[in-house]
């Protein structure tokens, strides 16, 4: 990882975001890598996770997320499925 403004915490690159983002809106945020020379392969996968959100507060949650910090429990799929596939 090549960005100052993440923590590397383990194989995670990890930041608190200083929302909030509101119910409807969104927000993007950028990480920098360097790939080292020897690496192998075509392509690089982003597995994002929110680890936790504020959707008590607004008493509605996200249909396409489920806050956890745990990258193994969600299936790869395109933003907004609800079926559990994304």
């Amino acid at each position: 990882m090549n960005d100052a403004d993440w923590t590397l915490v383990g194989t995670n690159a990890e930041i608190v975001f200083a929302g909030p983002i509101l119910p409807g809106q969104s927000a993007t945020l950028e990480i920098t890598y360097t790939i080292n020379l020897d690496a192998y392969g075509n392509s690089i996968t982003n597995v994002s996770e929110i680890s936790d959100d504020d959707s008590e507060l607004y008493n509605i949650t996200d249909g396409d997320s489920d806050p956890d910090a745990d990258n193994t429990n969600d299936n790869r799929g395109d933003d907004d499925q609800t079926d559990g596939n994304g």
